[in-house]
């Protein structure tokens, strides 16, 4: 039996509430999107006509038709599929996201490899949605928030994901912001910084510090130069949950005026406060400029998208309703929730012995939802029952919105309209004191008694998180008739056996499958080979039929590639039926000239059996590293380096030598590098000066295409002989795929397009990325510098 139960009505009001509030967050949020300094509104500004355009409204709009078609057992590499088939987003992670999967790469490694932005907020961007489909199983919620942020996101890009996924379901039963914050956390790695940045936010709560003072905790703690970075985001999520003092508006512009990325911030925490008080409880003055209306973005394609907010709830409640059925056995969605008939058997008379020994009523014997009977004693005169009062009672109590105090955000005061039934302002408003998660009223009498209590100042780093003394499901109160089930007690929120194994799982690791057996290869720190080098692969293999293997393990790699397995590996495995289980560590080695790396390189596991069974074969692959020439580093005084033309500038030749600025000789020398974001200190012995670098970008025909050399300092690039890029800016770095000011748009001749480029480094050390994609920004996978 379902241990929580919950109205169709209900349901599909919070799954509404859910995406009307996280469309209100959004558009709110969108306005401060990248501003690092804190905000000052109180409302929209300007106040839309509209709500706006979001990946984060599209992305869930795509999985929830993937939904519709796969069912529960929906997979990543259908939300993969349907990627590529119907999303063109290519900012951010999503671009390099993208050209992994079009590259061939699987998830996890697609979002962890070249990725500069595998930390970021993408994945929390959609994590409401599973939410939405799985109310009351926080595992389940985070389980699906997993397999869709790892598609983009490694890391604290998937765990913040997988945070708010957890928490956002338990929030259709839950409203302690504490309780839901435990549940959040239990899903996670305790010391990850995602963690650190909630549990920042929430020890300057506990000590009582200002709004402004919470947010600079957390910039302390977790903060970071890429404004879209989860772990600080999701502590800027804790701050509005917090300091809004349970009024919608109010949490929503304590989170938003935090800025970074306040349009993810705020659609997440809409979505949670939305499900919280469903569409019914958001304050019409917040909702009604956005009405009803759902806007797809430009990077939606091809996808039957809803119109309106009421379509997409309706179509996510009917998912959302198979999910539960399928994999949320706890709870349960019903048509109505009946309260139980009462037996019509008289229990013995029982004798009052403290009133002197006379016989009283004895009270009437109720059954919980466990099937278990539980003794009600008499309800006292002012909880006698209505006999106007409806016989089916919500299961869970409705949300009541308590005052909201005035909040101060930095230098500017905002301030709340809050009246009384008669219209004037409240003489006093006092913060609600929550510590069974029951606000206390706001009265003069408890004002004082909040008034005398100062703060505590506790461990940021460990603030205290709320554990809930387990109560008896459908126990009897002494005021009256028996409770509904309490909803704290009711279901292990805070178990995270099921989703720990994924916190484990490498993030280059790839998984296939050769018939019965499971196949998993583990590519280390990253899916890249590289030539003169050795690259060790490690596989596991599991057996999961019902026949023993016997028979000879091999790798079959591209033609020239060196493969060695371990010395005692021997002509003949065995693998037991159901549990054998076996590990080998294959060594790889490509001598230039010998055999060539391209783009993507395929691997094969095979399994040839003793017997006269079919042979079994599990397919992988791995990136080329690009291949490049660097020399230097030369002088670069008072900042004199880039416009002052060196001899490699004159004298590009491979096989010229240079005097360096240390009066030495130098020549040019063979690097790789594994991914897009080149690690160049080593060059510049971590001083400031000059070094150059040549590649050979390599095009099967000739194609027009858009360049980027981002950099947080100068560069200059030539391509074919021609300066194309020539920009010197100090500026954060923020390596966009094809797009910023650091781009050019240029036409790619078929074979080879040589490549010089010029780094010039200041004070700080020096990061660069060279990426090549399309003009619409969209990257080439067939376009690369494997080779020398």
């Amino acid at each position: 039996m379902a241990a929580l139960t919950l109205t169709v009505e209900s349901y599909r009001d919070k799954v509404a509430g859910g995406w009307l509030g996280k469309s209100v967050g959004v558009t709110l949020g969108s306005s401060m999107r990248g501003q690092l300094v804190p905000g000052r509104y109180n409302y929209y500004s300007p106040v839309p006509g509209q709500p706006a355009a979001s990946a984060a409204i599209d992305f869930p709009m795509v999985w929830l038709t993937s939904l519709e078609q796969c069912g529960p057992d929906l997979l990543p590499e259908d939300l993969a599929a349907a990627w590529l088939e119907h999303l063109d987003y290519n900012q951010d992670e999503f671009g390099y996201a993208a050209l992994n999967l079009r590259r061939g790469l699987p998830p996890p490694s697609s979002g962890a490899h070249s990725n500069w932005f595998k930390n970021s907020m993408g994945g929390v961007m959609r994590a409401d949605f599973w939410a939405m489909v799985a109310p009351g199983n926080p595992q389940v919620a985070a389980a699906y928030a997993y397999n869709d942020s790892k598609l983009d996101h490694s890391e604290d890009g998937i765990w913040a994901a997988m945070f708010l996924a957890a928490l956002g379901s338990a929030a259709f039963f839950l409203n302690d912001p504490l309780t839901l914050l435990t549940i959040g956390l239990a899903m996670i790695p305790r010391t990850c910084r995602t963690a650190r940045g909630i549990k920042a936010a929430l020890s300057a709560v506990q000590r009582g510090a200002g709004w402004l003072e919470a947010r600079e905790t957390v910039q302390h703690e977790v903060g970071h130069k890429n404004w879209s970075d989860a772990a600080q985001n999701m502590g800027f999520f804790t701050i509005g949950l917090f300091y809004g003092y349970r009024d919608f508006g109010s949490s929503m512009c304590a989170a938003t005026n935090c800025g970074y990325d306040s349009e993810a911030t705020g659609g997440a925490l809409g979505a949670v406060l939305g499900i919280q008080r469903g569409r019914s409880g958001l304050p019409e003055n917040w909702t009604r400029p956005i009405g009803d209306l759902v806007i797809p973005g430009v990077g939606v394609r091809i996808v039957a998208a809803p119109q309106t907010i009421t379509e997409l709830s309706e179509r996510t409640a009917v998912v959302g309703r198979q999910i539960t059925e399928a994999r949320c056995i706890e709870i349960a969605i019903v048509d109505q929730v009946i309260e139980p008939i009462l037996p019509d058997t008289e229990l013995p008379p029982v004798r009052d012995i403290e009133g002197g020994g006379e016989e009283v009523q004895p009270p009437v014997a109720a059954e919980n939802q466990a099937g278990s009977t539980v003794a009600a004693p008499a309800p006292l005169a002012a909880e006698t029952a209505d006999p106007n009062e409806p016989s089916i009672r919500p299961l869970i109590p409705e949300f009541v919105e308590p005052p909201a105090p005035a909040i101060d955000f930095g230098p500017v005061l905002l301030e709340q309209a809050v009246k009384d039934d008669t219209g004037e302002p409240p003489a006093l408003l006092a913060q609600e004191v929550a510590l069974n998660g029951s606000p206390i009223a706001a009265t003069s009498e408890v004002a004082s008694e909040i008034a005398s209590v100062t703060p505590q100042a506790v461990n940021r780093a460990e603030p205290i998180l709320l554990t809930p003394e387990p109560q008896e499901v459908g126990a009897a109160t002494s005021a009256g008739a028996p409770l509904t089930p309490d909803p704290v007690s009711a279901v292990a929120w805070a178990d995270s056996s099921l989703v720990k194994p994924l916190l484990v799982t490498p993030a280059n690791a790839f998984f296939a499958k050769a018939g019965d057996i499971d196949v998993v290869m583990n590519a280390g720190e990253s899916p890249t080979i590289s030539y003169n080098a050795v690259r060790t692969l490690t596989f596991t293999l599991v057996n999961r039929g019902s026949e023993p293997f016997s028979g000879r393990v091999s790798l079959l790699a591209p033609l020239g590639w060196q493969v060695a397995g371990p010395p005692a590996l021997g002509q003949r495995q065995y693998l037991a039926a159901g549990t054998g289980s076996l590990r080998i560590d294959f060594n790889l080695r490509i001598n230039e000239g010998q055999g060539r790396i391209d783009i993507a390189n395929a691997l094969t596991i095979r399994l040839s059996p003793d017997t006269d069974s079919p042979v079994l074969e599990a397919e992988f692959m791995l990136l080329g590293a690009s291949c490049w020439w660097t020399v230097g580093p030369f002088a670069n005084f008072d900042g004199e380096g880039f416009d002052r033309s060196f001899t490699p500038e004159e004298r590009p030749g491979l096989h010229e030598s240079y005097v360096t600025r240390t009066s030495n000789a130098a020549r040019w020398e063979r690097c790789t590098f594994p991914e897009s974001s080149m690690d160049l200190e080593s060059i510049f012995k971590a001083s400031s000066g000059v070094c150059y670098g040549q590649t050979n970008l390599r095009c099967a025909t000739s194609r027009d295409a858009r360049i980027v050399a981002n950099t947080n300092s100068g560069v200059k690039v030539w391509m074919n002989g021609v300066l194309i890029v020539r920009r010197m800016h100090r500026e954060t770095f923020r390596p966009m795929l094809g797009s910023g000011p650091w781009s050019t748009d240029v036409t790619l001749r078929a074979g080879d397009n040589p490549i010089m480029v010029k780094w010039v480094r200041g004070s700080e050390p020096y990061e660069f990325s060279l990426t090549v994609s399309d003009r619409l920004g969209r990257g080439l996978p067939d376009v690369g510098n494997t080779g020398w």
